[in-house]
């Protein structure tokens, strides 16, 4: 960023929106109560210890610094070259903040003046005359600018201590040693106009702030990796507390497997009692049909057995109308009686082949019920057959389905995982569930 830019170009709106919160870690420079916290804290400690009336702040911006003295009862004025900050000062305290620059003569005289992070933003050829200027307002100055931060763009002036320090040297404003300063930052220093201090002072006062900034460094970074420890352990038992429950959601789906599979084991047994019934049942069914077809051919030999007798009987009265014919000469006559007597005998041999041929007519219809009946069975022994053969595919189906489904094949992947875990179960229930699983 050019030096040349003019103050309100360099320090608007965007400056405190953008630059100034990533030179704060993303802290937004507005009202809040991390900032009135941290320079209540200033105005507390620079009360306490040189109890001032009048104090003068240097580089106010927002005016924060200004209302906390003005709230504990200190007067208290603000100068700042941005016009965008002094018009974001609280009302009441306005009119002691205006805009102007320390390069030029300030009025009036104060018992302390606050320059916290302000010269550094000036450039080098006027630091001489701020310094003169701070110094010609007040007989104490609370001080402070960075000693590293080269990256901020405003920042034309960025020097050690020591520069700093043989600067207000110049106008017999030395430091205090018994002042510690570092509730503002560990650079932070305490200057007060008196007597020259002894030659090597200020070399060693540079010197105890460079081990105090770096006692900070250390102390952050230590802060920093307590943290990065503190957030490793939290992330450590998250991942234990997660492997814990993914156990113990790993053992609630094996029990609800080893219920499963316990329930299949039944389904199965219960399916091999109804195979074993239908088995019996068919077993019988078979005994049964043997049964009928042994009663049919009992049924068909005595059909043949009383054919031949009709054919018997049939030859036997051929031979009788021979006979008759024969000796009808011999019988003509005693032809009378012997017609009466061939009346009463052709009649009993009608109403004996009536009841022949009235046998044999019962002999076919039952002949022909059995073979129905007979054909029925053998119609009912195939279907049930036939119902127990698909009954046995739909239990080899279903069988089928349980080994190729997601969880046996999970319970066959959890068996590894049970196994690295088998020190830490206890055997009988690790036993029982791999058994279950096997």
């Amino acid at each position: 960023m050019s030096i040349a830019a003019s103050p309100s170009e360099l320090y608007g709106e965007e400056y405190y929106t953008t630059s100034f919160n990533r030179k704060q870690a993303g802290t937004p420079y507005v009202r809040s109560a991390h900032w009135l916290n941290f320079f209540s804290i200033i105005a507390d400690q620079i009360i306490r210890s040189r109890q001032p009336r009048r104090v003068l702040d240097v580089g106010c911006a927002k005016g924060f610094l200004v209302e906390c003295f003005w709230d504990r009862g200190i007067y208290c004025e603000g100068i700042d070259v941005s016009e965008y900050a002094i018009s974001q000062v609280r009302p009441d305290i306005r009119d002691y903040c205006r805009v102007a620059s320390i390069t030029d003569h300030t009025p009036g005289r104060f018992d302390v003046v606050t320059c916290i992070e302000v010269l550094e933003h000036i450039p080098p050829e006027f630091a001489e005359s701020a310094v003169r200027n701070i110094c010609q307002a007040a007989d104490a100055v609370v001080f402070s600018s960075t000693p590293d931060d080269f990256v901020e763009p405003t920042h034309f002036n960025v020097r050690p201590p020591i520069y700093w320090l043989n600067l207000f040297a110049q106008f017999d404003f030395w430091p205090e040693a018994r002042f510690d300063a570092s509730f503002i930052t560990p650079h932070a220093m305490l200057l007060s106009k008196g007597a020259p201090p002894p030659e090597d002072f200020l070399r060693l006062f540079s010197e105890y702030l460079r081990y105090k900034m770096a006692w900070q460094q250390a102390s952050s970074n230590a802060e920093r990796l307590q943290a990065e420890a503190k957030a490793a352990q939290e992330s450590h038992e998250q991942t234990e507390q997660a492997h814990v429950f993914r156990i113990a959601k790993a053992e609630e789906h094996v029990s609800q497997l080893s219920n499963q599979l316990a329930v299949t084991e039944q389904d199965l047994r219960a399916l091999a009692i109804q195979l074993d019934a239908e088995r019996a049942r068919t077993a019988e069914l078979s005994s049964t049909a043997e049964t009928l077809r042994q009663g049919r051919e009992r049924e068909n030999a005595w059909a043949a057995s009383l054919t031949r007798e009709l054919a018997a009987s049939e030859q036997r009265r051929r031979n009788v109308e021979k006979d008759l014919e024969d000796k009808q000469a011999e019988l003509e006559h005693a032809l009378r009686e012997f017609e009466e007597l061939r009346q009463r005998s052709a009649d009993d041999l009608e109403a004996k082949q009536a009841e022949l041929q009235q046998a044999f007519n019962q002999s076919d219809f039952s002949r022909q019920q059995l073979a129905t009946m007979l054909e029925t069975k053998e119609a009912e022994v195939q279907a049930t057959l036939r119902a127990a053969e698909l009954e046995r595919l739909r239990l080899q189906t279903t069988l089928d389905a349980v080994l190729n489904s997601r969880t046996w094949r999970l319970a066959e992947r959890c068996r590894v995982p049970l196994r690295r875990f088998e020190g830490r179960w206890p055997a009988k229930l690790l036993r029982s569930v791999v058994s279950r699983l096997v």
